[in-house]
C-alpha cells in the first residue's frame, strides 16, 4: 500500500512575482504566480513489472496560484541516471568509503543516508512554464537508477511505467480529489494536453512510455515529448508526436549524442505523420549542468562536470568543451538558461498552441538566452504537401543518381561521393569517419552521431564544384517559405575543410534564370570543426540549415528545374543529407519563412564522378501492467556502477512491449497528430 504519511506536502517552497503580461522571450516570466507543493507516498511504494526492487512514488509540484482560472496543461518530467543517496554530515564523503564524490548507488537509503533529489534540480523551467499557465510535476526515480544497469534496456520500461503511474494519480487528484491534496486540484488539470520531459535515461524512459500510449490507442494522450541528452538503447522510433531532442555537444556522459536517433528514425517512418520534429544542438554544453542537483555549484555529492571527468579519464583535455582557464564552456546557469528557453518554447506551442516561438524553434532565430551556446535548431515539418515537398532524403545509394522526386542527381568537379551512415544486412557498418576511436580498449567513435542509421551523403569537391539535384518539370515551391537541408563539415576531407566551408545555394528556373544565396549569411553551422578530443571531437554532427526563398530573388518560384550546391571557396568535404521545401506561408506573410501549415545544364555531367475520495488515502496503480503499487522487497546495494552518470556506455538489446490497460486514465480521446 502506499503510505499517506507525507514529507512537507504542503509546504509552499516558491512564488514568482507575475508578469504584467506575456513576455517577448520564451523563458521571461508570465502573467501567474507560481505555486511550489510535493507529494510523497514512501521509498517503497511503487514496484514496477519485472524490475525486482522497490521505487519511491514522490514528486514535486509547480502550478499557477489562480487554479480557479484553469483547467491547465500538465507536464511531467523525469530526471535521468544519478547516484540515489548521500550522508549531510559527510557530503564530499571520504577516501575508501565507495562512493562517488560522497554519493551511494542503492535504494532504500542505508543508516543516515538520505535520498539525493535529482528531481529537484529543473525548478527553473518548471517555474518559468508553470508562471505560463501550466502544471508542471517533476518526479523521482532514484529506486530504478540504484539497479537499472541490471536490465537490458536500462530501466526505460521501468521507468514508463512510473510516468504512466503518475499520470493515472494526476487524474485521481483531478477528476475527484484524493490526499495529499484533497480536492484542491480538481477541475485543474486539462488531461487532454499532456506532455513529457526526460533527461538522459529519463529520456528513453519518455520514448518507452510514448510508445505504451500509442499501443493502447492513444488512451492516455501524450500531446508533446522533450528528450534531453537521450540515450536511445533500443531505438524506439516516435512517429505522431511533437518531438524535441537536445543535444549538448560537450556531453562527456552521452558522449556519441546517440539521441539523434530519435529524430533521424522518424522522419520518414509513417508517411502521415503530422508532428513536428526538432534538434536543439547546444555548443559548449554538457550532459548535467541542465540539472542543479548535478551541478557542483548548487549540490556537493555526486555533483560534477561530466566532461572534465571524462577528460581525466582519458587524460587531455580539450579547447572547445574543457572548463578552465581561457575556457569557452558555458557556466552552469548559461546552460541552464538555455535550455530553459527551449524548454518553455516548445512545450508553450505544442500543448499551448502559440506560434510566436516559432522562428526559435525553427532555428530562423535564436533565443536571447542562447548566447554562446551557439544553438543550431534542426527542424522537420508535418508530413503534407502543404508544408513540406522532400527533394532528396539520401537514404539508400540510388540517391546519389536519382533523387526523392525521382529526377537526376549531377555534378563536376567532385573529388569524392560516397554514402556513409547505413548498415547492411550483415550489420556491416558504413561509417562516416574513416578511422574509428577506441576507448577503454574497444573501438568506439563519438565524432558520427547519426551512425547507424541515418544515410548521409559524403562528398568531397574541388573549388568551383557544383552538385545539383533536378526537379520535376514545372515544380512550384511559391506556397513555401525555405529551402533547407542538414549539413557539417567533413573535417577528414581536404585539408582546408578544417576552416569550414564556403558554399551557396543556388535555384533555377524553367527559363535558365538563376538566383544564389551565400549559406554563411544565414548559419555558421559550416564553420570549423571544433573540438579536437579523439574519439569524440570533433562531431560531424548534422544541423539544419535553412534559406529563405524570399531571398532567392529574380527566380521564377513557381517554375523551378533544380536545386544546386555551389563550392565557390576552397576545396572541402561535407556531409549531407535532407533536402527539402519546408514552411507552409501564410497569406499575411508573403516574403517570410512561413508558420506551421496543417497543425543537368550549365556544363554539369549527367551523373557524379566517383479512483478515490475527497481525501482518499488511494494512489493509481501501474495500470499498464494491471500490478498495482504494493510494496516490493528487498534493496539495491551499493555497486560498481555508483559512477553519478547514465551508465550510457552499455549497448542493451530491446525489451517487448506489454499491453496497456488503462484504468483510471480510460478516456476515449482524440490524438491531434495522427491522421
Amino acid at each position: 500500500m502506499l503510505r499517506t504519511a507525507l514529507c512537507g506536502a504542503f509546504a509552499v517552497a516558491a512564488a514568482v512575482t507575475p508578469a504584467v503580461a506575456f513576455a517577448g522571450e520564451p523563458d521571461d516570466s508570465g502573467p501567474f504566480e507560481v505555486e511550489t507543493l510535493s507529494y510523497d507516498f514512501g521509498d517503497e511504494a511503487f514496484t514496477a513489472p519485472g524490475f525486482g526492487g522497490p521505487v519511491e512514488f514522490r514528486g514535486v509540484v509547480y502550478s499557477p496560484a489562480q487554479l480557479d482560472q484553469g483547467p491547465f496543461p500538465l507536464v511531467i518530467l523525469l530526471h535521468g541516471r544519478h547516484s540515489t543517496c548521500y550522508d549531510p554530515a559527510n557530503p564530499s564523503g571520504f577516501p575508501g568509503d565507495g562512493s562517488f564524490l560522497g554519493a551511494f548507488s542503492q535504494w532504500p537509503c542505508e543508516g543516515n543516508r538520505i535520498a539525493i533529489p535529482s528531481h529537484e534540480g529543473y525548478a527553473l523551467p518548471a517555474t518559468t512554464l508553470a508562471s505560463h499557465g501550466y502544471i508542471v510535476v517533476s518526479i523521482s526515480a532514484n529506486g530504478i537508477n540504484a539497479a537499472d544497469n541490471n536490465l537490458d534496456d536500462g530501466g526505460a520500461e521501468a521507468r514508463a511505467r512510473l510516468i504512466i503511474t503518475h499520470l493515472n494519480q494526476w487524474a485521481m487528484f483531478t477528476e475527484g480529489g484524493a490526499a495529499p491534496f484533497g480536492r484542491k486540484y480538481i477541475g485543474a488539470v486539462d488531461l487532454e494536453r499532456v506532455g513529457l520531459f526526460g533527461h538522459s535515461r529519463g529520456g528513453e524512459g519518455v520514448a518507452r512510455a510514448l510508445l505504451l500510449d500509442q499501443d493502447s490507442g492513444g488512451a492516455i494522450g501524450i500531446d508533446a515529448a522533450f528528450l534531453l541528452a537521450p540515450v536511445d538503447f533500443t531505438r524506439p522510433v516516435l512517429s505522431d508526436v511533437p518531438l524535441a531532442v537536445v543535444l549538448p555537444y560537450c556531453d562527456g556522459d552521452v558522449m556519441d549524442l546517440q539521441g539523434a536517433h530519435y529524430f533521424d528514425d522518424a522522419r520518414y517512418a509513417n508517411p502521415s505523420d503530422l508532428a513536428e520534429k526538432y534538434i536543439f544542438a547546444m555548443q559548449r554544453s554538457n550532459h548535467n549542468y541542465f540539472n542543479t542537483t548535478w551541478s557542483p555549484s548548487t549540490f556537493v555529492s555526486g555533483a560534477v562536470d561530466d566532461f572534465g571527468a571524462f577528460a581525466e579519464f582519458v587524460g587531455t583535455d580539450d579547447p572547445e568543451c574543457s572548463e578552465g582557464a581561457g575556457s569557452v564552456r558555458l557556466t552552469e546557469l548559461e546552460q541552464q538558461a538555455v535550455h530553459n528557453a527551449y524548454f518553455t518554447a516548445f512545450f508553450r506551442r505544442h500543448l499551448g498552441e502559440d506560434e510566436a516561438f516559432d522562428p526559435i524553434l525553427r532555428g530562423d532565430e535564436e533565443a536571447e538566452s542562447a548566447g554562446a551556446a551557439a544553438v543550431y535548431a534542426t527542424y522537420l515539418a508535418p508530413t503534407d504537401p502543404t508544408t513540406r515537398l522532400d527533394i532528396n532524403h539520401l537514404d539508400t545509394d540510388g540517391a546519389l543518381q536519382t533523387n526523392t522526386l525521382g529526377e537526376a542527381v549531377s555534378g563536376r568537379g567532385i573529388d569524392g561521393y560516397t554514402l556513409c551512415g547505413l548498415a547492411d544486412a550483415n550489420e556491416q557498418i558504413d561509417h562516416c569517419v574513416d578511422d574509428l576511436g577506441m576507448l577503454g580498449g574497444e573501438p568506439f567513435d563519438g565524432r558520427q552521431p547519426h551512425t547507424p542509421g541515418l544515410g548521409q551523403l559524403r562528398i568531397a569537391f574541388s573549388a568551383g564544384a557544383e552538385w545539383a539535384n533536378a526537379l520535376p518539370a514545372g515544380t512550384d515551391a511559391s506556397a513555401y517559405g525555405v529551402f533547407q537541408f542538414r549539413a557539417a563539415v567533413d573535417f577528414e576531407g581536404p585539408p582546408r575543410a578544417q576552416g569550414g566551408v564556403q558554399m551557396t545555394v543556388r535555384l533555377r528556373d524553367g527559363s535558365g534564370a538563376t538566383a544564389s544565396v551565400d549559406v554563411d549569411d544565414y548559419t555558421s553551422a559550416l564553420g570549423p570543426p571544433l573540438g579536437e578530443m579523439t574519439p569524440v571531437l570533433p562531431k560531424k554532427q548534422l544541423n539544419g540549415i535553412r534559406l529563405p526563398l524570399a531571398d532567392f530573388e529574380g527566380v521564377d518560384l513557381t517554375d523551378l528545374a533544380s536545386v544546386e550546391f555551389v563550392f565557390n571557396g576552397q576545396p572541402g568535404a561535407l556531409v549531407v543529407s535532407d533536402l527539402a521545401f519546408s514552411d507552409a506561408l501564410q497569406e499575411d506573410d508573403p516574403g517570410g519563412t512561413g508558420t506551421g501549415g496543417s497543425d543537368g545544364t550549365d556544363g554539369m555531367t549527367g551523373a557524379v564522378d566517383e479512483s478515490a475520495g475527497d481525501d482518499g488515502a488511494g494512489t493509481a496503480g501501474d495500470t499498464t501492467s494491471g500490478s498495482g503499487t504494493d510494496s516490493g522487497t528487498g534493496a539495491a546495494q551499493d555497486g560498481e556502477d555508483g559512477d553519478g552518470g547514465c551508465g550510457c556506455r552499455q549497448d542493451p538489446a530491446g525489451g517487448g512491449s506489454a499491453p496497456l490497460l488503462l484504468g483510471v486514465l480510460g478516456l476515449m480521446r482524440r490524438r491531434r497528430y495522427k491522421s
